[in-house]
């Protein structure tokens, strides 16, 4: 199982991954991509159009850093 993107909560308290989670239990592969260093800085809306780039930059960063496991999952 592949996903991408940041694990935040829809609401507090509740964990939006609780599949992926459960999935990872039963053994099976899971990788995620992002929530990298620089994602956790949080001083940056990444939805906000002003920060385009900056997000580009973490996103990037984020798939490189996984890179060799997503490899591995697709091998």
């Amino acid at each position: 199982m592949l996903f991408v993107g940041p694990r935040i909560p829809i609401l507090a308290g509740i964990d939006e991954h609780i599949e992926l989670d459960a999935l990872a239990r039963q053994g099976i592969p899971v990788v995620a991509i992002g929530e990298g260093p620089d994602f956790a800085e949080g001083d940056t809306e990444l939805m906000d159009a002003h920060a385009r780039p900056r997000a580009a930059q973490i996103g990037l960063a984020d798939g490189r850093a996984a890179a060799a496991q997503v490899q591995a999952l697709l091998s």
